[in-house]
This record gives C-alpha cells, sequence and structure tokens, in this order.
C-alpha cells in the first residue's frame, strides 16, 4: 500500500469536507444604456452543498478604475439551503462606468458551508454598458516625480530629503491624505502628506518632507514609492502609477541591521491519526 493511501486511511473520518458548489451565474439584461438614469442589474446564482449553505454576507461587484460598484447582499429566493438559487441587484448610473464590456464578479468565499469552507469559483457573467454622457471617467495624471538630494550620508546626522510631484486632472485633485515612503526590512519610513506648494488642483505642485537618520537604512540605493491611491478626483479614481525616484544612501555607523536568524523548526509528532479525537 502506498505512503498516500496509508495517509488517506488514518485521516478518514464522517466529517464533509467538500466545498459548496456554485452554477447558474448569470446576470438580466446583459446590456444597459445608462446614459440618463439609473438601470437595475439583476444577478442570480444557484449554490448546493450536502451541508447546507451558510447565509452568505457577500456580493458580486463591478470594479472599474479602483472604485467597486456593489450588488446588494446575496438573498435566497428559490430552493433551500441545500439547493437554492441566490439573487443580488446592481445599480448603475452615468457616473459609474463608461461604455465597454465588463465581467461581474461574486465572491466565492461569501458562500460555505457549516464547516467555513468556501465554495469553487465559477466563471463570471458580462454585461455590456452604453455610456453617452458627459461624465468624467479619466484618472489623474503624475508627472515630474523627483528626489533632492539624490545622494545623502546619514552616518553622523539627520538629513533632509524633499520630494516633489506634478499632478493634474481636468476635474481637480482632491487633497491627497497620502505620503511617499522608504522600505527596508519590515520599516516603513514615511515622509509628510503631500501638500500643495505651487499651482492649483487642477495642475499643482505637491511636496512631501522625508526624514533619515543613522538608524534607519544601511548604506545602498533605494527607490521611494508613492502611494499613487492618495491622488484621486472628485469622483474617487485614482491616478496612474508614475516611477519612483531613486536616492543613494551612505551610512558608515555601526547600526545593527541584520534580521534575527531562526533555525531547528520541527514539529513532533510527524504523523497524526485524527479521525477519533483531537490529536
Amino acid at each position: 500500500m502506498s505512503l498516500l493511501a496509508i495517509g488517506c486511511l488514518e485521516g478518514y473520518s464522517q466529517n464533509d469536507f467538500d466545498r459548496p458548489v456554485l452554477s447558474n451565474y448569470t446576470v438580466s439584461p446583459s446590456t444597459v444604456d445608462i446614459s440618463s438614469g439609473t438601470q437595475t442589474l439583476t444577478l442570480n446564482i444557484t449554490a448546493s452543498d450536502a451541508s447546507g449553505v451558510v447565509t452568505p454576507t457577500s456580493y458580486p461587484y463591478l470594479y472599474f478604475n479602483s472604485n467597486y460598484h456593489n450588488g446588494s447582499t446575496w438573498t435566497l429566493v428559490s430552493g433551500d439551503r441545500y439547493n437554492g438559487v441566490y439573487e443580488s441587484i446592481l445599480l448603475l448610473d452615468s457616473s459609474s462606468v463608461p461604455s465597454g464590456n465588463y465581467s461581474i464578479p461574486e465572491r466565492s468565499w461569501g458562500f460555505k458551508d457549516p464547516s467555513g469552507y468556501e465554495a469553487n469559483g465559477i466563471d463570471d457573467p458580462l454585461i455590456t454598458v452604453v455610456n453617452n454622457s458627459n461624465a468624467d471617467f479619466d484618472r489623474p495624471i503624475l508627472s515630474n516625480y523627483t528626489v533632492s538630494p539624490s545622494t545623502v550620508d546619514i552616518s553622523s546626522g539627520t538629513q533632509t530629503l524633499t520630494l516633489n510631484i506634478t499632478a493634474s486632472d481636468a476635474s481637480g485633485v482632491v487633497t491627497p491624505t497620502s505620503y511617499p515612503y522608504l522600505y527596508f526590512n519590515s520599516n516603513y519610513h514615511n515622509g509628510s502628506t503631500w501638500t500643495l506648494v505651487s499651482g492649483d488642483r487642477y495642475n499643482g505642485v505637491y511636496e512631501s518632507i522625508l526624514l533619515l537618520d543613522s538608524s534607519s537604512v544601511p548604506s545602498g540605493n533605494y527607490s521611494i514609492p508613492e502611494r499613487s491611491w492618495g491622488f484621486k478626483d472628485p469622483s474617487g479614481y485614482e491616478a496612474n502609477g508614475i516611477d519612483d525616484p531613486l536616492i543613494t544612501v551612505v551610512n558608515n555607523s555601526n547600526a545593527d541591521f541584520d534580521r534575527p536568524i531562526l533555525s531547528n523548526y520541527t514539529v513532533s509528532p510527524s504523523t497524526v491519526d485524527i479521525s477519533s479525537g483531537t490529536q
């Protein structure tokens, strides 16, 4: 008998380890015109499980430009918890998405059996959206992301980095609450929140100050990412990404940047039979 077969025999019990099964995931109508008003999409999905499906708390969604347009929580509309049809309502209007084809995923983890096993995945239904309104769906544009100075010596004291970035959008950029950062060894060295220092919300230059000292990082080359989601327009659309500026750090101090070292990680026993009780 193979080791695999032995493992299967030792793990045998009467528990249900099967996932709920999802099927017949549909959306109606499959084409909507949201140019001049709100339209309703009705989504249905079948969920079945021998032990029963726990009442789901999840919902389907349409994702565009970093925004989630969520349907209502799945509700059982026919059948029962062992084999039932669930329904969700999703509303779209002219400010939701531009014309195009979209999928509507469901969160399969929302369908579980009493043991907590999540349902299998399923193909998403597709819809075609027509939107001839003048709604603005363009992301803010980031450009000219710089850091000064590009080389710093932090061996004996704190040094100041000045970061600048330009953000532009026809609808205006909402005042950002994010900041750039330097990441090393699971630590974030954060700059100050971006502040508008020239121009305006439609086309402006923002500034952040980041401080480094001898305990921050060892000598090396580092990038300083910005959180592009911090730059949004009034519709909530996040800015495009942008290449990060690079700096060279010199640190001749004796600061310790070595990680702790783990070793001799073991488990005992290496074989357990859990068929009839806790081990």
